[in-house]
């Protein structure tokens, strides 16, 4: 695995093109830098084309976001189909099963197998921690350009509690590759997974000293904050050759051994400057690795299309200057002279670099671009300064930063009663930037003052950072359930007494307390059950009922007819109320209503015979006012009567005179007996309906 200076290209000879945290579509929208970074992968890939190599490798952060604009994701497809396509001939073998390190959902092969394209430059990437793997089915926007056939997603990270790291194994000739992939997982959850030995590797089995071991991962290198937030290189194991680091921006030209493990890292840095701090002033490059047998050798390419950038640092106290209002136009001239040199500075390397170096980029789009340009000014001890975004406007056309070109800060003296600062805290005035703003710290501060028992604390913050800054809208969810359902399995354990080894023993503590707080609940309400239970038997000491509880008593139906006002002696069966209590029987009501009926019969015939002695005496004229009444219908008694007591008939006379008119009479039994006749049938009818 010895680093040496040169390998010359023969059939033997991998060579392969580096490169990392591309993040293509950062600030595209800017008028300005909006297509820096595009533009920066379009001469990488240009590079790999033209160095005629035998593939790319790409060590994480592809795209800026998990969620490329149409934009970027046509820039990218256009890029790989001009560059990575082809008549060019695969002069590498593949020897281990792709199915293994390659989930392209059903391609499970790389892009230059496949029949029905013509792969030449293959690209080999793995996502970072801006383009990683998101929603309901876990899709990264290199899902979306490896099942296109584009590049080959590899190093994909399905459980991240037990990752099981397996290569693609490569020949060509006589030299053998083995490349390994490891996507971006939280810095803090891989630090812990490596720690638990849950992190296993995978090795040809066969002539395992003659295999060239690569391995790409894109974690934080080196502590720059939590205790374990970042990624040790001893963690790695020691059978490894090269190390090829992303996510660290700073590029260091050169590979770095490292004597504990034997094993050498290169890390390549960033393509494109996303933020104005010291390590996106480095020079920006782009690597090829050549491998014969066990050595490897490394090609430095310094990338022409990187827009310039310079930044300086000066303290206004260490200049000489008085602090005092009169020297505000002083202070003044002089940053806007060190500003104009920073831009001759800028303008100068750009141009010294393109005249070192070829490239197959057109004359035309040489000309200088405008530098990123950032001076920090110290200006502790009283001195007046003037707006950050008013100085900054005096040089619109000048520079591509035209907002944010000065920053102003003051340096905090530490007093006898200051803390320590904590890790990731800045206090040299940098931290008022926008772009230093951590959402992951603010929530991590916000649970620090919360107390949270079934909740990752560790976790809550990355969650909240990929639900805000990704648009992760499955983020919260996913991890809610997911953390139930260890805590459910946790407190099972627990419960069951069972010994638990993959919990903290903090963690244990804090469910066990929760499990007896849950237990002496439980019991509080299973005794306040049994003391209600027994109160209920003793009706002395039991309250009065509320109003809505009380019992009601529901009076019996024949007490509520006794209280019903009597009906007087007149009967009128129709009106009749229906009695409720209980249901007279038919022969009762028959011998009932035949008692009344021959009682009101008995009164008519008597009434009938004295009505008839009364006619017979009375005079002739009486007669015949009485015969002009209409008389009633007859009956069989009136047909009976009739032949007993005959009227005569009256004499034929004159007209007579006009009569009196007749005094009203009463009502004759006639048509009482038809009432009553009536009466009967209603009833019969009745009866016969029941």
């Amino acid at each position: 695995m010895p680093h040496v200076d040169r390998i010359l290209p023969g059939k033997d000879t991998l060579r392969l093109l580096l490169t990392t945290d591309n993040h293509v579509g950062y600030n595209e929208l800017d008028p300005i830098v909006g297509d820096d970074s595009w533009k920066t992968f379009e001469e990488i890939m240009l590079l790999a084309k033209d160095r005629d190599v035998d593939m790319v490798i790409q060590s994480g952060d592809l795209f800026h976001v998990n969620k490329p604009t149409k934009k970027s994701m046509y820039h990218v497809m256009r890029i790989l189909r001009s560059n990575c396509y082809g008549e060019k001939p695969i002069e590498f073998e593949l020897l281990s099963d792709p199915s293994l390190c390659l989930d392209n959902r059903g391609f499970n092969y790389p892009n230059y197998e496949d029949p029905n394209i013509n792969v030449s430059v293959p690209l080999f990437a793995i996502s970072g921690n801006h383009d990683d793997a998101t929603g309901d089915d876990n899709l990264s926007p290199l899902d979306v350009l490896s099942v296109s056939g584009l590049m080959n997603y590899f190093g994909r990270v399905v459980d991240n509690d037990n990752i099981n790291v397996k290569p693609l194994l490569f020949q060509k000739g006589g030299t053998k590759l083995a490349l390994y992939g490891m996507s971006n997982i939280r810095d803090e959850r891989m630090f812990k997974t490596f720690r638990d030995g849950k992190v296993t590797f995978s090795t040809p089995g066969i002539q395992t000293d003659s295999w060239f071991n690569l391995m790409c991962v894109h974690q934080n290198h080196v502590q720059h904050g939590a205790r374990t937030a970042y990624l040790p290189e001893n963690f790695l194991p020691t059978f490894l050759d090269l190390v090829v680091w992303g996510h660290e921006h700073d590029c260091i030209p050169y590979p770095v051994p490292n004597p504990e493990t034997g094993f050498d890292t290169l890390q390549p840095g960033s393509s494109v400057a996303t933020s104005l701090s010291n390590g996106e002033t480095l020079e920006k490059n782009v690597f090829i690795l050549n491998i014969k047998g066990n050595d490897y050798s490394l090609e430095k390419i310094p990338l022409k299309t990187v827009r310039p950038f310079v930044m300086k640092d000066i303290s206004l106290t260490q200049l000489g200057l008085n602090p005092n209002s009169r020297n505000k136009k002083e202070v003044l001239d002089f940053m806007i002279d060190e500003i104009n040199g920073l831009i001759e500075e800028a303008q100068k390397s750009w141009l010294d670099k393109q005249a070192e170096s070829s490239s197959s980029i057109e004359d035309s789009e040489l000309d200088t671009p405008l530098p990123l340009v950032r001076l920090r000014v110290e200006y502790s001890g009283g001195f007046e300064v003037e707006n950050p975004r008013r100085f900054s406007n005096r040089f619109v056309g000048k520079v591509a930063n035209v907002n944010d070109i000065v920053i102003f800060h003051r340096k905090k003296e530490p007093t006898a009663g200051a803390t320590r600062t904590k890790p990731n805290m800045k206090n040299d005035g940098e931290n008022l930037e926008l772009d230093e703003l951590n959402i992951s710290k603010l929530v991590d501060t916000f649970v620090d003052d919360n107390q949270l028992n079934l909740l990752n604390k560790k976790d809550v913050g990355s969650v909240v950072k990929a639900f805000v800054e990704k648009d992760d809208k499955t983020a919260l969810k996913t991890f809610i359930d997911e953390e139930l359902s260890k805590d459910l399995k946790l407190l099972m354990g627990l419960s069951h007494g069972e010994h638990i080894e993959d919990e903290s023993v903090s963690q244990k503590k804090s469910f066990n307390k929760i499990l007896k707080d849950i237990k002496k609940e439980k019991s509080q309400a299973l005794m306040s059950k049994i003391c209600t239970d027994s109160v209920k038997h003793i009706p002395e000491s039991l309250p009065e009922k509320p109003a809505f509880l009380r019992s009601i008593t529901v009076p019996d139906r024949e007490s509520e007819d006794a209280k019903q006002p009597k009906l007087t002696n007149r009967r009128i069966p129709q009106s009749a109320p229906k009695k409720r209590v209980s249901k007279p029987s038919i022969q009762s009501i028959v011998s009932s209503e035949s008692e009344i009926l021959s009682e009101e019969l008995d009164d008519f015939i008597d009434d009938d015979i004295d009505e008839e002695m009364d006619i017979n005496s009375n005079s002739e004229s009486d007669i015949d006012d009485f015969i002009d009444v209409p008389p009633p219908k007859k009956t069989r008694q009136t047909r009976a009567k009739a032949k007993t007591a005959p009227i005569a008939k009256p004499k034929a006379t004159p007209k007579p005179k006009a009569k009196p008119k007749p005094k009203p009479r009463p009502k004759p039994k006639a048509a009482k007996l038809k009432e009553t006749g009536d009466t009967l049938g209603s009833l019969i009818g009745n009866l016969s309906r029941r």
